[in-house]
């Protein structure tokens, strides 16, 4: 007993040990920081008159900005060997440009109530009322799409734009109804779906390039802390550090949310408000530029200088005739039928997440969701997450890589097809359990793949293949398909065709890793989880 209190304690020292709290802290505030604004900005563009197509090409490009930003600060950082200099000036640039975008003016025109989704032909009068008058004011489309059963025939997925002919359906044998009026944009009476507006264009160059520094900051807090670890006078993990960021997360979408709910007036976009986000995100990034002064690295420690010269012979030995088949490594080795399918699904994977970053708030906004809720959604989405990663080497090694991608791309039909059910806003914490397999296992089954599946001297080329996919063009592509479909059709058959479309994926993928199996033990080769190959 006495023996288990010493290690525990122990463990406890070492995991607050002083050296390694800066870093710590640096996660904590750094990643808490994007917890205050990143997933709440689709609501302040919906408040400055910008509709779905419009947020949709807005984060179809994000993500390739930011996938171009890790390239160019790495090599910033390398060339003048100043990182921690290098992280504050990419820091000051994403807190500057991102928070900017909160003086840009809202689109003239009177404010229109709402977005009304999940009416039944069932509203009690008052209801009705409250509708009719909407609907009068001119401002928007209404729509009905309901099925009538009667004795003598059925009609399915009838659909009426008169709100007076809802008194007749009322009388119906109906089965189902749902009533939804969405407002005309604001500004530009064009029937252009983008209509270019000052607004529009003004927030899109802004965050262009707080984004880029938004990127950056991510790549170069993980190099130095690798570069911190390296010389850590204690044992220790990248993950055991990481793992502050995702406490960071989840402890300031709360915050967020109850500061939010507290200072708006209702849960509309048009009367939310933002200050407690905005402020809270610059205070939160402004501490982690003080914690930064506080990094300790070691330049001349012992593991340090091996690292080093592991360095040294990895260059001479590609300098003697490595570089060819590198080359040969990029172009033929790394494309087999394993890594190919494998890629295709964390595109699938990317776009599925598009989705969910451009719009889950949007479309909870829609339904009704408070501020706090959101938040509370947030930190369920960690809580899940956190320990799906902790298990994922368990998973991953009695589930094989594919089975894994398998089980992320389920879980994300499963959960865009429950989003496009939901009444009650409050039951979408139910579904967030599914983000533990969407995310926590999927992030590390594509990590460990890209290192056991490439050939030597290839892992670093597999990896950036794999994450620019997943963090550029897959979730760029699927932001931008969303912001169309959405606009066109509406939050629910949105992340309704979004989950067909991964459970169908899911299935054709099912079939070519039964496939490629099939092949691998013909050939007597076997997909070993990562553990085998490090034995």
């Amino acid at each position: 007993m006495m023996a288990a209190d010493v290690t525990c304690l122990a463990l406890t020292k070492t995991f607050f040990h002083p050296y390694l709290l800066p870093l710590k802290a640096l996660y904590f505030f750094q990643i808490g920081a994007t917890a205050c604004i990143i997933p709440y900005i689709p609501l302040f563009l919906q408040s400055l008159g910008l509709n779905a197509a419009e947020n949709g090409i807005i984060f179809g490009v994000l993500p390739f900005v930011a996938m171009l930003s890790k390239p160019t600060a790495g090599a910033l950082m390398d060339k003048l060997k100043a990182p921690y200099l290098v992280l504050r000036v990419f820091v000051l640039i994403e807190l500057t440009f991102i928070s900017a975008i909160y003086f840009i003016p809202a689109l003239p025109g009177p404010t229109l109530p709402f977005p009304v989704y999940n009416i039944s032909c069932l509203f009690n009068s008052s209801t009705s009322t409250e509708l009719q008058a909407i609907v009068e004011s001119g401002g928007g489309n209404f729509t009905c799409l309901y099925r009538v059963s009667t004795v003598e025939e059925s009609y399915q997925n009838e659909t009426f734009y008169e709100i007076s002919l809802i008194e007749e359906l009322r009388q119906a044998n109906y089965s189902d109804c749902e009533c939804s009026w969405l407002p005309f944009p604001r500004g530009n009476a064009s029937d252009d779906i983008v209509q270019w507006t000052m607004q529009f264009w003004l927030t899109g160059l802004i965050l262009i390039v707080g984004w880029f520094g938004y990127g950056a900051v991510f790549t170069l807090g993980d190099a130095i802390a690798f570069h911190v670890l390296e010389s850590s006078p204690i044992p220790t993990t990248y993950g055991s550090s990481r793992c502050f960021g995702t406490l960071g997360y989840a402890v300031f979408s709360l915050i967020i949310g109850l500061l939010m709910d507290s200072f708006s007036e209702t849960s509309a976009a048009a009367d939310r408000d933002f200050v407690p986000s905005f402020a809270t995100f610059v205070v939160a990034g402004f501490c982690g530029i003080v914690v930064s002064f506080f990094l300790r690295h070691e330049k001349g420690s012992v593991v340090g200088k091996q690292a080093e010269a592991m360095a040294r012979q990895d260059s001479v030995a590609v300098e003697k005739g490595h570089t060819d088949s590198l080359a040969k490594v990029s172009l033929w080795t790394l494309l087999t039928a394993d890594v190919v399918l494998f890629w295709s699904g964390i595109f699938v994977n990317g776009a599925c997440t598009g989705m969910l970053y451009g719009y889950l708030t949007w479309y909870q906004s829609e339904l009704g969701a408070s501020s706090l809720l959101m938040g509370i959604t947030i930190f369920a989405q960690c809580a899940f997450e956190t320990p799906m990663m902790a298990t994922s080497g368990w998973v991953i090694g009695k589930l094989g890589y594919h089975g894994c991608m398998l089980m992320a791309l389920v879980s994300f039909g499963i959960r865009f097809i429950g989003y496009s059910y939901l009444v009650d806003p409050w039951y979408i914490l139910i579904i967030e359990v599914t983000h533990a397999f969407g995310f926590g296992l999927f992030y590390a089954n594509m990590s460990c793949f890209a290192f056991d599946k490439a050939p030597p001297g290839a892992t670093g080329t597999l990896q950036g293949i794999l994450g620019a996919t997943y963090e550029g063009i897959g979730q760029g592509v699927g932001g931008l398909v969303a912001g169309f479909l959405y606009y066109e059709y509406g939050g629910r058959n949105t992340w309704r065709g979004y989950g067909i479309l991964a459970l169908g994926f899911a299935t054709l993928y099912a079939v070519l890793a039964f496939f490629l199996r099939k092949r691998a033990q013909t050939a007597k080769t076997v997909d070993f989880p990562l553990q085998h190959k490090q034995n």
